[in-house]
Order: structure tokens, then C-alpha cells, then sequence
């Protein structure tokens, strides 16, 4: 038979000891609870004024939950003197009961995960540069990472419709258009072409995978990574 913790999906919050004479009974809780329901209640000092109400919100003794479901229940405590932090408590119970709810905070969550690891492009270009910065690369290698990332890359996206904004959206196919659009002689170009890779290698990694050697028409497809390396025009 499965323990009471078990059966109300909450870890025991207090130890079991003989409650109180002002201790709710079962009676005197609501009886519309349904077939389960959370409760808040205060279980008050002896010198509380208000020890004869076991709903009053606004004294600063301890909360308490009376927890009901499938015809048995149970009084833990919520480990608060606040009542608004004891209903949040409460709630969180009942959101745990309700699968629903439950499949509803699943995805949330995943929604959450997937936009917390959304970079800008522009974050990562300063980021990428700042490190070349600590590694102490000559300024004069500093200023051609500067061109190509902050004068080309990002004045490009710019222009774009809609404009690129985050580093998750950049495609292989988007960005062999913008190697298409490169002015200079083939050295020039070949040159810029090898500080993409780098930086886009850089960026690619981040999660803390293995680093690996970029190859030509090599691209990372991790829905959060842009293309470590382009075609070659």
C-alpha cells in the first residue's frame, strides 16, 4: 500500500507529533472540498489574539496545509508565517495533482530552456572579440576581426528584411550570400574567410563539447549553433 507521502506527491514537511487543541478537524474545514483539495490554515500561539480563528491571514503565526484526496488526508506544515507564501505552497500541490497542469508547466519550461539559449548575433561578435582581445592578438589582427565581424557581418544583417538578429539564425545558405557579396582579390577574401571560420567555430562551441578542426562545407546543426564553417565560393 503506497505511504501517505507518496499518495499526496509531497514530502513530509513536519515531523508527526500530537497536534494541538485550536488543530483543525476534519469537520471543521470546509466541506465542499471535493474529492481533494489544499487548505491553508494558521495554527496559532497560545497568546495570539486571534487563536480562536484558524483562517486569519494577518498574524505572524505558522501556516499550515490540510491536504485531502481520495477520501483520506493529512496536515503538514507549510514552513512559513506568511499566507501568501503558504498558498503559493498550496498551489504548487494542487498544479502537482493535476496532470494537465503538470503537462502545461513541462512545456513552459522547455520554452524557457529553448529562449534562455537564444544568443544575439551582436552579443556574440562582442563576446568573440573581447576573447581575441584577452588572448593579446597584434591590434593589427584585432582591427581585421573588427572588419569583418563588426563593419561586414553585422552592417549586412542589418540590411537584410527582416534583419538578422539572433546567431541561431544564420544558415549556411545565408551566409554564402553574404560571402557572395565580398568585394577584394580572391587572397582578401580568402583571408576574411578564415576569420568566419574561426569565429563561427568559436561560437559553435560553446556548450562545451569537443572542439574540432573546421572543414570546407562543414556546418554544426544544433538548432542553437550557427554553421561552424561555410562553402567556399
Amino acid at each position: 500500500m503506497a505511504s501517505s507521502s507518496t499518495r499526496f506527491g509531497v514530502a513530509p514537511l513536519t515531523s508527526s507529533v500530537a497536534l494541538p487543541v485550536q488543530e483543525p478537524s476534519v469537520h471543521s474545514l470546509p466541506s465542499s472540498l471535493g474529492t481533494q483539495n489544499v487548505t491553508v490554515y494558521t495554527r496559532h500561539k497560545p497568546s495570539c489574539p486571534k487563536s480562536g480563528e484558524q483562517y486569519w491571514k494577518r498574524c505572524h503565526c505558522m501556516k499550515y496545509l490540510y491536504l485531502y484526496k481520495d477520501g483520506e488526508s493529512r496536515q503538514v506544515s507549510a514552513k512559513t508565517r506568511s499566507w501568501e507564501k503558504a498558498e503559493e505552497r498550496a498551489q504548487e500541490i494542487r498544479d502537482s495533482w493535476n496532470p494537465v497542469r503538470q503537462l502545461e508547466r513541462k512545456l513552459q519550461a522547455k520554452i524557457e530552456q529553448r529562449e534562455s539559449k537564444q544568443i544575439t548575433l551582436v552579443d556574440a561578435v562582442s563576446t568573440f572579440l573581447k576573447e581575441v582581445e584577452r588572448l593579446n592578438r597584434e591590434e593589427a589582427t584585432r582591427a581585421k576581426y573588427r572588419l569583418t565581424l563588426e563593419d561586414r557581418l553585422l552592417s549586412w544583417c542589418a540590411t537584410q528584411s527582416p534583419p538578422i538578429v539572433l546567431l541561431s539564425e544564420l544558415s549556411v545558405e545565408i551566409l554564402r550570400r553574404w560571402i557572395h557579396s565580398w568585394p577584394g582579390a580572391p587572397t582578401t577574401r580568402h583571408n576574411q574567410h578564415q576569420r568566419v571560420i574561426t569565429f563561427f567555430s568559436s561560437v559553435s562551441n560553446k556548450d562545451g563539447s569537443k572542439k574540432t578542426t573546421p572543414r570546407k562545407a562543414e556546418f554544426c546543426n544544433h538548432p542553437h549553433h550557427c554553421p561552424v564553417t561555410v562553402l567556399w565560393i
